[in-house]
């Protein structure tokens, strides 16, 4: 919890996503309270392959994955907060310009994630993740591969790839 103090201190209305904060006459909103607003929620997906997992959100983004073991270090650490040069970074992100709005469910009976993003301009796209696990040779191996699929379902739709990995808890960019 934050002291009210940190949180509001004069008059504002902020709108971030779904999210709208109307506040008293005579009080603003801080950066803090920002983040309030636009913090991600915890209704994450979970995909993996019993060497490691990833959690997604609701817009097909990695906002948490420990890499290459379940107790290794988070590549992708959104869920953390980074803050300063690194806030926008800790994510695996496929953007649809424009997004509205997303749909999202498992395959029946399997790990495997479909996530449906939909555009203010009626374009469409299906991303599917999975994390391979697979038998050969009288053994199961799990091989640290992250498959996401990207297909176009409707209209023409512009999208962003966005990989920016963090380490050290989402304290350091890598060194590439």
């Amino acid at each position: 919890r934050l002291p009210i103090d940190d949180v509001l201190t004069g008059p504002a209305i902020v709108e971030a996503s779904d999210t709208t904060l109307v506040v008293p006459p005579g009080w603003r909103v801080t950066a803090a309270a920002r983040r309030l607003a636009v913090m991600n929620d915890l209704e994450l997906a979970m995909i993996g392959n019993c060497s490691y997992a990833a959690l997604i959100d609701a817009q097909a983004r990695i906002v948490w994955a420990c890499l290459p073991h379940f107790d290794g270090d988070p590549a992708f650490c959104s869920l953390l907060e980074p803050v300063g040069d690194n806030a926008e970074h800790g994510v695996f992100a496929i953007e649809l310009v424009d997004l509205e709005r997303s749909e999202q469910h498992y395959l029946p009976n399997t790990a495997i994630l479909v996530t449906r993003l939909f555009d203010a301009h009626g374009a469409a796209i299906e991303i599917t993740d999975f994390a391979p696990r697979f038998g050969n040779f009288g053994r199961n191996y799990r091989p640290m591969q992250l498959i996401r699929r990207i297909v176009p379902l409707a209209g023409k739709p512009r999208i962003r790839v966005v990989l920016r990995p963090l380490a050290h808890y989402g304290a350091l960019r890598p060194e590439t």
